[in-house]
């Protein structure tokens, strides 16, 4: 009897010790499969407060007019590339340190079909040191002044270009020079910004005309179309009308490369208007821009396509070295559109992050562009280093 009760008593403990190793066993394996899913809540968490603040204004909002104490890159709804190109000037640490966090992260912004869209300067936010591969078109610009290429007023546009776009060539050539248009079918634009082309070769004249036939743009000033005292002029499609006094200009028609403001106001100081209605066979798709505030029977800005080609017309090219209100701003930022619309295969590998938890959300953000506000995705990688 009392072996019996022995060896139930062993068959009991027995039991209760297996029970005992399979609840520790479960237990532990419970808690290392919880880690990692802990690990991703927590990084989860962090994407959606940093995408959270990135796709706000950041305080204070007017930044970056003053130091941000917290990251935002957008203004009114939009997508500031002011704001995009501090905060990737920013040292890493202080973005991280604005963002209260201190995962690491990574933000770009792609357009709907996928593609990436760079703003000028930085392609991404965040974490440094990440390669992009890329097919990128680089946007060839000629920049025709009379005078010196680098020295003020004209050379300021040349470098306002250069600096401020992203993977722009800009040539600059002085209209005295025969040669200037030798190869000009090489450039993706021209600038004229008073190249005067009644003083050019005609060979010249007939490279320039063959370009826009052929499918070039051009963006020209008044000063270009004429020589004084040489008036009225009838060139690529359109007239050109004698000088005018200084003037306000008005903004009537927004465009694919210009991104003007409907309303918006300008100042011409030495301004060639054209005519509002152009009767040549070969014009087509004249759209007015702008007008002028003290005669509307003429153009201030227009656009034509002539032939194959289009142009664009200032009546006033070279005002932007005395006005702030002059349209050289507008010039580069088409410039920039430009590239980033004919920007294409991006790639970023996340396998050059030390990642130990990936998540990638989508935030939709909205940039202004010359017709409407245009939805593109802000993308924000956020990790925890391994």
């Amino acid at each position: 009897m009392k072996k019996r009760k022995a060896q139930s008593t062993s068959a009991d403990f027995l039991f209760g010790f297996l029970l005992f190793t399979l609840a520790v066993t479960l237990g532990i394996k419970f808690i290392v499969n919880l880690q990692p899913n802990q690990t991703y809540e927590r990084v989860y968490e962090q994407t959606q407060t940093i995408s959270e603040n990135l796709i706000s204004e950041g305080y204070p909002s007017d930044w970056p007019g003053t130091p941000p104490l917290r990251l935002g890159l957008t203004t009114n709804g939009s997508i500031n590339e002011k704001k995009w190109n501090q905060t990737g000037n920013m040292p890493y640490r202080e973005q991280q340190k604005t963002l209260t966090t201190t995962h690491d992260y990574l933000a770009y912004l792609t357009k709907q079909e996928g593609n990436i869209f760079p703003l000028i300067r930085n392609i991404t936010i965040g974490y440094p040191g990440i390669n992009t591969s890329n097919n990128t078109h680089e946007l060839k610009i000629l920049l025709l002044i009379p005078a010196g290429c680098f020295s003020a007023p004209h050379g300021a546009l040349e470098n306002e270009i250069k600096a401020n776009s992203l993977n722009i060539m800009v040539e600059c050539k002085n209209t005295n020079n025969p040669d200037a248009l030798d190869n000009i079918q090489e450039y993706d634009f021209v600038i004229g910004e008073e190249m005067q082309l009644r003083t050019f070769p005609t060979d010249q004249t007939e490279l320039f005309d063959t370009y826009i036939r052929t499918g070039g743009i051009a963006f020209i000033g008044g000063k270009t179309l004429q020589v004084l005292g040489l008036l009225p002029l009838d060139y690529l499609g359109i007239t050109l009308e004698p000088r005018i006094s200084s003037s306000t200009i008005h903004i009537l028609h927004q465009d694919t490369f210009l991104n003007f403001t409907l309303g918006e106001t300008y100042y011409f100081d030495d301004p060639f208007p054209i005519s509002e209605k152009p009767s040549n066979p070969n014009v087509s798709n004249y759209v007015e821009i702008a007008n002028y505030t003290t005669t509307e029977e003429v153009s201030a800005i227009a656009r034509w396509d002539y032939f194959n080609g289009t142009v664009y017309f200032f009546g006033d090219m070279d005002a932007p070295f005395t006005y702030p209100e002059y349209i050289g701003p507008s010039i580069e930022e088409a410039m920039s559109q430009y590239l980033s619309e004919n920007v294409v295969d991006y790639q970023i590998d996340s396998q050059q992050l030390n990642a130990d938890a990936l998540v990638s959300m989508n935030r939709i953000i909205t940039r202004k562009t010359p017709y409407e506000k245009e939805i593109i995705r802000l993308v924000v990688w956020t990790w925890k280093e391994r």
